[in-house]
């Protein structure tokens, strides 16, 4: 019988040392009205997570990336089999070697950490006695996380995970020729398909250090990091242009960031110009053959004072699923919330109605694991609403298992 996988189709696996907290405080720093706006508009998104029970939620956080990669890996195994939740009076997931999910059943998890490229223009900052910004090179976060797949796999060798991670990437820390050169090391051994990514996971155990061992899955995007998905022109299309050509020809899928909270770099109306789906619709109609999944579902998070929360951008993503074969959705942190569920099946059923079983085609599971516990105590919590939802179980199948398989893999 075949292998039956369940995918968590974005997670991240981050170390203390790979964000670039000093560009996120000095955006605090210059920009606060609009972080006080956002906390005003947004109250229970992640402020209450810093101050409730005494930072309860930001410790549990910190006590993951306080890890190494290898060592959250095997965190995130152990929580699906029982270990943390056996000291907090739950139950395991993983029973007699079988992950149980509603009445689903599945032998093994596919992970897919996402990398974000922290990455910054190098700059003086005068007002500190340090006053040259940390790089954080995106090939420092990547070297970390292989090494840790490879220390996974050697230290568990017949451990329930595989894992298939994403390249951050952002042109505008780009020229032409360093992005060929990125793409083309991260790419050279890309292969396609369910069977060629387990294989190229369980090969991890015998690492060398090379990228030329298809150890990469797909391309990771975060506008608002700085990433412009269509740029007016000039050489920040061209660099744009290369990369949404590479990935089109080679079927390699993309993730982008598309929720208006998150760590971000620029003021806020720019961040959410570049992350809302609307941008993408000239790329699309561009590159049209992209699997691109707009992660969070285009959840917004931030409302006008007096007025109610919107949801334009999940309706725009909806617009592009039904014009776009390749577009999906992910639901990673916004299952934090047992309700969300109720929500989705609403709109999914209200949906059917239109388009047929468009959203059930195009949905996938994810948790944003380790983020996401700031709202949440752990990733077999997060797992554990999605298996107790109002969803039927052969939605969630396609969520967590079939719909996976064919935005990662085309097939």
């Amino acid at each position: 019988m075949a292998t039956r996988f369940f995918f968590d189709a974005h997670c991240h696996v981050l170390e203390l040392s790979h964000p670039n907290f000093l560009d996120f405080v000095e955006g605090l720093r210059h920009r606060g009205l609009e972080t006080i706006y956002q906390g005003l508009s947004a109250p229970n998104f992640i402020m209450t997570s810093f101050f409730s029970k005494g930072g309860e939620r930001l410790r549990n956080l910190l006590a993951v990336m306080g890890r190494q990669a290898g060592e959250i890996f095997e965190l995130m195994e152990d929580d699906l089999l029982g270990l943390y939740a056996a000291r907090h009076g739950g139950e395991a997931l993983v029973r007699d070697g079988i992950l149980r999910v509603g009445d689903l059943e599945f032998d093994r998890a596919m992970v897919v950490p996402l990398v974000m490229d922290f990455a910054a223009a190098p700059k003086d900052n005068p007002a500190i006695w340090y006053d040259r910004q940390p790089p954080k090179e995106v090939t420092r976060q990547l070297r970390d996380l292989l090494e840790g797949i490879a220390h996974y796999r050697r230290s568990r060798p017949e451990g329930f995970l595989d894992i298939r991670p994403f390249l951050g990437v952002n042109t505008a820390l780009h020229d032409r020729g360093t992005l060929a050169a990125l793409l083309g090391a991260a790419f050279e051994g890309y292969q396609s398909g369910l069977e060629a990514a387990t294989r190229a996971s369980r090969a991890m155990a015998a690492w060398d250090g090379s990228w030329k061992a298809n150890v990469f899955a797909g391309v990771k995007l975060y506008p608002p990091l700085g990433f412009d998905p269509f740029p007016p022109g000039g050489i920040e299309r061209e660099k744009t242009d290369y990369l949404f050509g590479f990935c089109e020809e080679r079927g390699i899928p993309i993730v982008t960031h598309c929720d208006d909270m998150g760590f971000r770099d620029l003021p806020l109306e720019e961040a959410w110009r570049y992350s809302s789906p609307e941008r993408w619709s000239p790329r699309l109609r561009a590159n049209p053959r992209l699997r691109i999944d707009f992660a969070h579902f285009g959840m917004q998070y931030s409302f006008r004072l007096g007025q109610g929360p919107r949801n334009e951008w999940t309706e725009a993503i909806v617009d592009l699923m039904r014009e776009y074969e390749g577009v999906y959705a992910d639901i990673a942190f916004n299952g934090c919330d047992p309700m969300y569920y109720d929500q989705l099946f609403s709109l999914i059923a209200r949906e059917e109605r239109r388009s047929g079983e468009l959203l059930s085609d195009r949905l996938l599971f994810g948790s944003d694991f380790a983020i996401n516990l700031l709202k949440i105590r752990s990733w077999s919590e997060y797992i554990g609403i999605f298996s107790k939802s109002c969803l039927p179980d052969r939605l969630k199948e396609r969520m967590c298992s079939i719909n996976p398989v064919s935005f990662l893999f085309g097939e």
